[in-house]
């Protein structure tokens, strides 16, 4: 006898996902006013299944982590949530096949005597239908469908900024940079787009790389990563070059040097050959220093880890590309033996 679960399945974007049989017609709402204006919307909800469903829509908070991922709070957690502001009716209506109905939204922001706070603010309202069951993966689970449409609005004083808080080389083989950009204004930028732009020591430019564009929150912050495919292992000093377009009055920018030093590799034990590159992609494999990539390999380095040999050469040995060596490297290693059959 299968066993049935509870999954419950927020879907704010993808409309167009298998076996969904709500659909919303707008999932984004965003006003410029001011404070003592009303402005009503409507979106609405379509029943594409093939039985009645119960419907119910409730409001709430949303934000987003630094990687972009969305959480969700209870109505009202944010400082700048508009929950309060906002009405939603119905709250609950039953659709039938192929049945539509009407969700209206009445946002009401305060009189400038109540002093409300300048720059975006945004809430979330949740169209939820019945939970249903659905085969997944020879399991029986209850699924829930379950909408966020979106409401911003934006009050004066509206103040655009932005600053690049880090900017951190992660690994250099091929070399990759991580971003953080905060929204130091009080209004929510909606397309943040930048380039970064690697140098050598003679100032030559050896590549230019844009990163997606992506949505910031005020007082939020975003981490991007960028991976740029140039492998940094010839010794010298290198450039990284980030130019950050966020949409407010001009660029910013900041840079970094990274630093490669020569290796200074030597046998990790009295009996051992030196580490060898046997690819030539920078990358030690050959740990034993026999010639040869196998098993013993990936045995030798677990063992010799944390020992000087190993981490102050750690560019040698970073075969997970994190700027580091550690146990993640051994993994690394045994998959690339693994994938070479060995």
């Amino acid at each position: 006898m299968r066993r049935a679960s509870l999954t419950a399945a927020l879907l704010v974007a993808a409309l167009a996902t298998s076996g969904v049989a709500l659909q919303i017609t707008q999932l984004e709402f965003q006003f410029t006013l001011r404070p003592g204006e009303e402005r009503q919307f409507s979106f609405q909800v379509r029943n594409d299944g093939q039985s009645t469903q119960r419907i119910s829509t409730e409001l709430g908070d949303w934000e987003r982590t630094p990687t972009g991922e969305h959480r969700f709070l209870e109505p009202g957690t944010l400082p700048r949530s508009l929950t309060e502001w906002l009405e939603v009716y119905p709250r609950s209506f039953t659709l039938g096949p192929d049945e539509v109905q009407e969700v209206s939204g009445t946002l009401r922001i305060p009189s400038s005597d109540h002093h409300p706070v300048g720059g975006s603010h945004w809430g979330i309202i949740f169209v939820q239908g019945e939970p249903r069951l659905q085969e997944h993966e020879g399991t029986m689970v209850l699924a829930v469908e379950r909408f966020g449409v979106k409401v911003l609005v934006d009050l004066p004083p509206r103040e655009r900024a932005a600053t690049i808080g880090a900017l951190n080389a992660k690994g250099l083989n091929p070399l990759w940079v991580e971003i953080e950009v905060s929204n130091t204004g009080n209004t929510n930028l909606p397309s943040i787009e930048g380039q970064v732009t690697v140098y050598d020591e003679t100032g030559e430019e050896l590549g230019r790389y844009d990163f997606a564009r992506f949505p910031c929150l005020p007082g939020a912050e975003r981490r991007v990563r960028v991976d740029t495919g140039l492998r940094l292992t010839e010794p010298g000093d290198y450039n990284v070059l980030v130019t950050v377009d966020a949409g407010v009055d001009h660029l910013i920018a900041t840079q970094r040097m990274v630093r490669i030093r020569r290796l200074a590799l030597q046998p990790l034990q009295d009996d051992w050959g030196v580490p060898q590159d046997l690819s030539g992609d920078g990358l030690y494999e050959d740990v034993l220093g026999d010639g040869s990539f196998h098993q013993g390999d990936v045995d030798a380095l677990a063992e010799h880890l944390y020992r000087p040999a190993v981490q102050r050469n750690w560019r040698a040995f970073d075969f997970a590309n994190d700027g580091q060596v550690g146990e993640l490297d051994v993994s690394a290693l045994q998959a690339m033996l693994d994938a070479q059959g060995g």
